[in-house]
């Protein structure tokens, strides 16, 4: 058997429309956020994803899914994240990530998170030191308010002052 079991009816091509434009908001909101640095990590994200998926499945690239990995993939950067960190994520994403497992609809993973996940641990320094300073001690997250390291505060988790991820740059903006 195959999945998926119920079906809306509308084809891929436009549910992944209606993803973009869902991430639209998010997506304006950390170039708002964080300047022209951060709109050219989410066009060298989409420009490798899609240009990855055109050379592996040329047939798929106009139903929007590499669109969609793409941009995913750039919120899920840090903003001082180096552009070519971006490109090569999202080739990954598509290249590893999707067409690795067979395609769209077959990957066990999301694609971008599984991109995320293998260079953080490839180069984590970009992840981790623009956030944190580097003291070769490691502990539990539970620990670390013991250890007097500064959380931040509830306001400024919302507000999008905590260091992290594009996406992170504007909360609210979720909603919208």
């Amino acid at each position: 058997m195959r999945g998926p079991f119920l079906h809306s009816g509308q084809r891929t091509a436009a549910i992944m429309r209606q993803v973009l434009l869902a991430l639209t908001p998010v997506t304006v909101a950390a170039i708002w956020r964080h300047g022209a640095g951060a709109a050219l990590l989410v066009l060298a994200s989409l420009t490798a994803a899609v240009t990855v998926e055109a050379v592996l499945a040329r047939a798929s690239v106009s139903d929007g899914s590499a669109a969609v990995t793409g941009v995913i993939f750039a919120l899920l950067l840090p903003a001082a994240a180096p552009v070519w960190l971006a490109a090569l994520g999202g080739a990954l994403a598509v290249g590893v990530g999707k067409h690795a497992f067979g395609g769209l609809g077959k990957n066990p993973f999301n694609p971008a998170a599984l991109a995320r996940v293998v260079l953080m641990g490839l180069v984590p320094g970009y992840f981790f030191a623009p956030a944190w300073a580097w003291d070769g001690v490691t502990q539990a997250s539970p620990l670390s308010k013991a250890a007097g390291a500064l959380l931040p505060s509830a306001s400024a988790l919302l507000a999008g002052d905590a260091p992290g991820a594009l996406a992170q740059a504007a909360p609210w903006a979720v909603l919208l």
